[in-house]
C-alpha cells in the first residue's frame, strides 16, 4: 500500500476516494486529489498521481540435496529488483541466482526478499539436506546444475557454455556402476533434457563429457 499524506493536521479533509482522513491508504494506480480547509474557510487543493509497483518474489530450486552437493535458484521474480537471499545457515547473497550447498545436514529454509524503488515481497522454500551417499564427483570437473532435483524422470543439465557441441552423458548408480550413457548434441539452448524415467529409485551420479570439459552433478530419482 501507498500512504497519501495531506497535512494539516486540524483541518477538514475531502479525498477524490471519499474519505475524510488526513492520511490514506491506497493499492491501486490513479490520480488521487484533496480539498483542504483549515478553522478559518481557507481552501487549498492538490493532485497526485499514483503507480503501484508490483512486485512478486518467487523462485524454484531442489527440495532435497546432500552434504556438499551444490545447488541453484531459479528466480521466477517478475520484475527487475535488486535481491537479498538467505539460505539459513548464516550464507547470504545478492546474486540473481547464487549456487549454494550445505556442510551439514537438516533442513533449510531459503528465503528470498525482492526490492525496488522502496517496494518488496518476500518467498521462502524448505530444503532437506540428507547425508552425502559418498559419489565422488569427476576429477577437475565442473558443477553440474540439474532441475528438478529430486525428478520422477525427466531432468533439465545446465550447460550454459556448450553450445552446437556432442556431448556426451553418463550416469552412475550408487556403487558407482554405469547404468545409462548417450551422446548427443546440444544447441543453442542453455540447457539439456535428459530422462531417467526407467530407472529405479536413488541417487545417481551424472557426467557429461564436452570435448576436453567435463561436468558433474547428483540427482536423486524418486
Amino acid at each position: 500500500d501507498v500512504a497519501l499524506d495531506a497535512g494539516f493536521p486540524k483541518s477538514y479533509h475531502n479525498w477524490s476516494n471519499g474519505d475524510s482522513t488526513r492520511r490514506i491508504m491506497v493499492n491501486q494506480d490513479g490520480s488521487y486529489y484533496v480539498d483542504v480547509q483549515n478553522p478559518y474557510g481557507c481552501v487549498g487543493t492538490d493532485t497526485v498521481q499514483v503507480n503501484v509497483l508490483d512486485i512478486n518474489a518467487s523462485f524454484t530450486t531442489n527440495s532435497y540435496v546432500e552434504e556438499g552437493q551444490q545447488f541453484m535458484v531459479s528466480n521466477q521474480t517478475s520484475s527487475t529488483a535488486s535481491w537479498q537471499w538467505d539460505f539459513g545457515d548464516g550464507t547470504t547473497s545478492t546474486d540473481e541466482e547464487p549456487a549454494h550447498s550445505y556442510s551439514d545436514t537438516g533442513t533449510y529454509t531459503v528465503q528470498l526478499i525482492a526490492s525496488q524503488n522502496g517496494c518488496r515481497d518476500t518467498a521462502t522454500q524448505s530444503v532437506q539436506v540428507s547425508p552425502s551417499t559418498g559419489l565422488t564427483d569427476a576429477q577437475e570437473a565442473k558443477d553440474l546444475a540439474i532441475q528438478p532435483n529430486p525428478t520422477d524422470g525427466n531432468i533439465q543439465l545446465r550447460l550454459p557454455d556448450v553450445k552446437n557441441e556432442d556431448v556426451t552423458i553418463t550416469v552412475y548408480d550408487g556403487e558407482g556402476k554405469k547404468v545409462h550413457q548417450k551422446t548427443t548434441t546440444k544447441g543453442a539452448s542453455s540447457s539439456l533434457s535428459l530422462d531417467l524415467g526407467e530407472l529405479p529409485s536413488g541417487v545417481y551420479q551424472v557426467e557429461a563429457t564436452v570435448n576436453d570439459k567435463r561436468y558433474a552433478g547428483k540427482v536423486t530419482v524418486r
